[in-house]
């Protein structure tokens, strides 16, 4: 089943890749964010788990093949995938 995806809280950062010189980086979190929404169930969707403080299971997905440890944070909300954090991990 596929996803569709809500973007608002991760927005300024995928827009500050698109006019950034990193292209890597840019396809890379693209085919990550691109992976969730398609195979949302998947092992690869799903690498690490964190729970929110209100018990909210929060997935973590390393962005792979850049020279930058990046990581993507989502949750599933019905049919809609709710992208939390695109950026640097761990966080610090």
């Amino acid at each position: 089943m596929s996803l569709e995806p809500d973007y608002r809280l991760v927005a300024s950062t995928l827009d500050d890749l698109e006019l950034g010189s990193d292209t890597l980086l840019l396809y890379a979190v693209y085919d990550v964010l691109e992976l969730i929404l398609d195979h949302s169930e998947s092992a690869a969707a799903r690498r690490g788990l964190v729970h929110s403080e209100t018990g909210r299971a929060i997935w973590i997905v390393p962005v792979p093949a850049t020279r930058h440890e990046w990581s993507v944070m989502w949750w599933q909300d019905g049919v809609i995938a709710v992208f939390a954090y695109v950026g640097p991990w761990p966080l610090t």
